[in-house]
């Protein structure tokens, strides 16, 4: 596989990988707030260590995702940086497996955040692979991109996929307010899904119909987003970035509530 190839797989799964991080522990943050409390019965000793392994999880989700986008421009220290997120990731999956398998709690909550054998090590197995992926490409990611010399990937073809990665992220967006909308005038779920079927156009009122077109036209705008991120300026870059990273996001919030 080609290295510029591997450089925007490795990017994009990191920036995936630290959008859904970032989301996860921001969500068990917010939860505290509300009646639904998952700490509610948990000693006060092991709610303070839980509400700081969120927050920590929200800052080491950060420094993933940023790990991801500058992985994807080769900054000159993006390598190092991307080194640092990795290794960091895997240690702090894997400390607390390893304290709560010391230690079980038997409560449901624990075991769905901090699941015990083989499936506690899919996420530091995942760091892990990505980690030697990037040492394997290492000497060769900062030589020129091999696909550079491949009309496809012209600048003026680049500039054009940006807009077009754009106008795709727009599909997903606007269904996404339409539902913002919908849920803000109905009183419950059921009259929230008549006022959201009633704004869109027939063929989309199927069960999962708009929720395909988002995820068909977010992956869109991701790939084109992510071909438009080596054009030169700052411009480019300000447009790409935040269509990459927002279309990464409500592709995952779409695959969520297909579950």
């Amino acid at each position: 596989m080609k290295t510029s190839v591997s450089v925007k797989l490795i990017g994009i799964l990191c920036i995936i990988f630290g959008i859904w991080g970032l989301t996860e522990n921001a969500l068990f943050i917010l939860l505290k707030t509300t009646d639904a409390d998952p700490l509610a019965e948990i000693a006060p000793e092991l709610q303070k260590l839980l509400n700081i392994h969120a927050v920590a999880g929200v800052l080491v989700a950060a420094f993933y995702l940023g790990g991801g986008i500058f992985f994807l421009l080769k900054k000159p220290f993006s390598l190092n940086l991307m080194y640092a997120a990795l290794v960091i990731s895997i240690l702090f999956a894997i400390i607390p497996v390893i304290i709560f398998t010391v230690n079980p709690v038997d409560l449901p909550f624990f075991k769905l955040r901090f699941s015990y054998g083989f499936f506690a090590l899919t996420g530091p197995a995942t760091d892990l692979a990505l980690l030697v992926w990037v040492f394997l490409i290492s000497k060769n990611y900062f030589k020129p991109d091999e696909v550079k010399t491949s009309p496809f990937l012209k600048p003026e073809v680049s500039r054009k996929l940006s807009i077009a990665g754009l106008l795709c992220m727009f599909v997903p967006l606007s269904l996404f307010g339409l539902w913002i909308f919908a849920a803000e005038q109905g009183s419950n779920h059921a009259e929230s899904l008549e006022v959201y079927r009633s704004l869109l156009p027939s063929f989309l009122h199927g069960r999962l119909a708009s929720v395909f077109v988002s995820l068909a036209f977010g992956a869109l705008a991701i790939v084109f987003s992510s071909m438009g991120l080596k054009l030169q300026g700052i411009g480019w870059k300000i447009l790409n970035i935040p269509v990459l990273v927002l279309g990464v996001l409500l592709v995952l919030l779409n695959l969520f509530t297909m579950m």
